[in-house]
């Protein structure tokens, strides 16, 4: 059964930046001296002139006399922080969102010391691709009747299934980079490979996430399962979700051995979180939100206690904004050149029952699983701009200013792909 699935897009959470998360760029003040209703060579405007101005709601036409007022107005409030409408500077640095870079260096460091070549794994064995996990399962299928008549007296009744659980193997995993307050990115994830007297069942789950601005979001979580008694049904299941929405859905249930393989994507925009905060003498409101590629590849390979399975997620999420600013003359708008996150994590395993090699071993539980990751993230700026005036000569004059504020920037977290687990044992019961 194959359900394709999508829930409706939720609000973004408002949010307020404090002053103290912020490092707002600090002035004298200078002395208020309204702007004159004058033209650029001094000569007295008509209070009743005619002049149409861009503004955030799109252009505006208004008497000479209400533009000098506006304008004087946010000038009064310049010259409060030292800043002026006649400043030869027309852009202005207003300042950031406090970021710990020595310490979120450090723990990309530490993220990317846990992702070890193939030489430094337990099993030192290179994972199978989807192509050689179908050939593989194809000859192993043919070799099961031997197999598994070797298993007679190891395996439960024919009308039994499971039985005591005898081995069992875990891997978890949880990997953080960033302050949730601002920016973060997180990996986590779990593999559980049980060998019962007459089932094997591989669980496995991964997530790949980030926090902007204290709001969470599970950017790509993948799970699956795969269920294979001695006897009876064989079972698959596997599941996609995307930012909190459950797009792929697989569910099947098969009396016979059999494998299957696919491939789903997906583009989707989230918005998270409305943000709110004074930059200086600029009041700004900032919508941000995640625009994730996500999807995954999957193989499943189901044969009499021995289940196989690899799942590859991927994703590349960035950041996208949108702004609007308090002021009725001027505009605002996000420069967005954050990476969010890009990862592809490859998890695979195999649980399988086999007879006993020799007259005095043992019948045992063979398992391998893995995880294999790649992953770039917190890669760029994003930043806000407030424009204060008509970016327009109006009489002769160009009394405007353009401020920016930035929200994050980082030079990038880079892992190239490495190796998180590599294990493979042989359990004897």
């Amino acid at each position: 059964m194959l359900e394709l699935l999508a829930k409706p897009n939720r609000a973004a959470a408002p949010v307020a930046v404090t002053a103290a998360q912020m490092d707002i760029k600090k002035l004298p003040p200078i002395a208020y001296k309204p702007i004159p209703l004058t033209d650029a060579a001094g000569k007295p405007i008509p209070p009743d002139a005619k002049v149409t101005v861009p503004t955030q709601t799109g252009n505006q036409t208004m008497t000479a006399k209400e533009l000098f007022e506006r304008l004087n107005k946010r000038e009064k409030q310049l010259n409060a922080h030292g800043m002026s409408l006649r400043d030869a500077e027309k852009k202005i640095e207003l300042g950031k969102v406090k970021v710990d870079i020595a310490k979120l260096t450090e723990q990309a460091k530490a993220m990317a010391a846990k992702h070890v070549p193939l030489s430094a794994t337990q099993a030192k064995k290179e994972p199978k691709k989807r192509a050689e996990l179908a050939a593989a399962h194809a000859a192993a299928s043919k070799d099961d009747p031997k197999r598994l008549e070797a298993l007679k007296g190891v395996l439960p009744a024919t009308k039994r299934r499971g039985g005591p659980r005898l081995a069992y193997a875990v891997k978890e995993w949880n990997y953080q980079s960033g302050d949730p307050g601002k920016f973060s990115i997180y990996l986590n994830g779990k593999l559980e490979l049980e060998g019962y007297q007459g089932l094997t069942v591989f669980k496995g789950q991964g997530t790949a996430g980030g926090s902007i601005l204290n709001h969470r979001a599970d950017v790509v979580k993948v799970t699956g399962q795969v269920s294979c008694p001695n006897t009876g049904a064989t079972n698959a299941q596997v599941n996609l979700a995307v930012l909190g929405k459950s797009l792929f859905t697989y569910n099947e249930s098969k009396n016979l051995s059999w494998s299957k393989q696919g491939d789903f994507s997906k583009t989707i925009d989230q918005s998270i979180v409305n943000a709110t905060f004074m930059a200086g003498p600029i009041p700004i409101r900032v919508e941000v939100g995640v625009h994730a590629a996500a999807g995954f590849r999957y193989y499943v390979g189901l044969r009499p206690v021995a289940a196989e399975a690899r799942i590859v997620p991927f994703v590349n999420a960035g950041i996208y904004g949108k702004a609007g600013v308090d002021v009725v003359v001027g505009g605002a708008g996000v420069g967005a050149q954050l990476q969010l996150i890009q990862d592809e994590l490859e998890l695979g395993g195999n649980a399988r029952l086999d007879p006993p090699t020799s007259a005095s071993a043992k019948p045992s539980f063979y398992v391998h699983f893995y995880g294999k990751n790649s992953l770039t993230a917190l890669k760029g700026r994003l930043w806000v701009w407030a424009r204060i005036g008509p970016n327009i000569s109006v009489f002769g004059h160009k009394l405007y200013k353009e401020y920016e504020f930035t929200i994050f920037q980082y030079n990038g977290i880079t892992i190239g792909s490495g190796y998180i687990f590599n294990e493979e044992k042989r359990i004897p019961i």
